[in-house]
């Protein structure tokens, strides 16, 4: 079977790259496109994943977005036309089902942002969609309900719950690890003051790294200047900032999702309407989320903050390898039928 997967931010590298080691060992042929948005491209690489890169992010603007899904449709279409595809499957990739649709073929689609507009997209041209089981209630109401199912906790369980966590590094200063909003989403209306003066005062006792999302963000946060601040050029993997760090400070997405899950100390800065997967994290006390936390709760945090418990923990990685079945299913069984 020809499994299309597209790759359309950094996150999604790692959510299929169990999938993709795993369809090619029973005999699937995977092809894999992508495009550059946070790094995607570089984990990609270091990940031994590989691709074909077709297209780019188009910018912030509406306008841009909307050029920029044409073009890119057509791109991938035209590169897909002779591959014989059987089955597309993508998360949050808005060009996937649409593409699929041209093609004639199934397609797969999953998502964990109730607010993404690019959803509305999927629910016409989806063949199937797979959400968590939080979504449910603002989904549930939908024109295309026959097409969704719902799976239990986050999609971060799908693809971490069997991942083996190795001791972390010891030191004798707080390591914080900080990774911006994305200042070309569709929801983020930027606001640097909250973040910048966090960082000012924090910058007199402990350790702070940036792990950018492109070289314009790099670039700001090197011309702060501040004497204990490091900025990354190259991604980081979750064993690297999980092992490295004794705090990550995020703006709610994956990442923060994928080590409040593994039990790293997670604070959420996410200046918007939180999403659904977020409160779920955040009502089981394995994720903080605060818009514009000071020095000093900072501080608290890193001395009092618990990692989750055994049952829980367990119960995460459960509803992981539930989702993790439920998608492959979707993708290998029902795509033969």
């Amino acid at each position: 079977m020809n499994i299309w997967v597209d790759i359309t931010n950094a996150p999604h590298v790692i959510f299929f790259k169990k999938f993709i080691e795993q369809w090619k060992n029973q005999g699937h042929n995977v092809i894999v496109t992508a495009r550059e948005l946070s790094g995607s491209i570089e984990l990609l690489k270091i990940n031994d994943i590989s691709f074909i890169e077709i297209g780019n992010h188009y910018g912030a603007r509406k306008i841009q977005k909307l050029k920029g899904l044409a073009i890119r449709c057509l791109q991938l279409r035209r590169f897909l036309a002779n591959k014989s595809i059987d089955v597309a499957v993508s998360q949050s990739s808005f060009y996937s089902p649409l593409v699929a649709k041209m093609l004639g073929v199934r397609c797969i689609y999953t998502n964990d942002n109730e607010f993404a507009k690019g959803n509305v997209i999927a629910n016409i041209f989806a063949t199937k969609i797979l959400y968590p089981e939080c979504m449910q209630p603002v989904i549930a109401k939908s024109f295309f309900y026959k097409k969704f199912c719902y799976y239990p906790g986050t999609k971060e369980g799908i693809y971490l719950s069997n991942l083996e966590l190795p001791k972390q590094t010891p030191s004798d200063k707080y390591r914080i690890g900080i990774r911006p909003e994305p200042w070309t989403a569709q929801y983020h209306q930027r606001d640097d003051a909250p973040l910048v003066g966090m960082l000012k005062h924090l910058n007199e006792t402990s350790s702070l790294t940036i792990l950018p999302r492109d070289k314009k963000q790099a670039e700001f946060f090197k011309s702060l200047n501040l004497s204990q601040l490091k900025v990354l050029n190259t991604p980081l993997s979750l064993i690297e900032i999980y092992q490295n760090f004794d705090l990550f400070i995020g703006a709610g997405g994956s990442m923060s999702r994928e080590l409040a899950f593994l039990g790293l100390p997670c604070l959420s800065m996410y200046q918007g309407e939180l999403l659904r997967v977020d409160n779920y994290l955040i009502d089981r006390g394995v994720m903080l989320h605060n818009k514009a936390p000071t020095a000093s709760y900072i501080s608290e945090l890193l001395i009092k903050f618990s990692t989750p418990t055994e049952n829980l923990a367990r119960e995460l990685k459960n509803q992981g390898e539930i989702a993790r079945q439920m998608l492959n299913k979707l993708v290998i069984f029902e795509a033969v039928d």
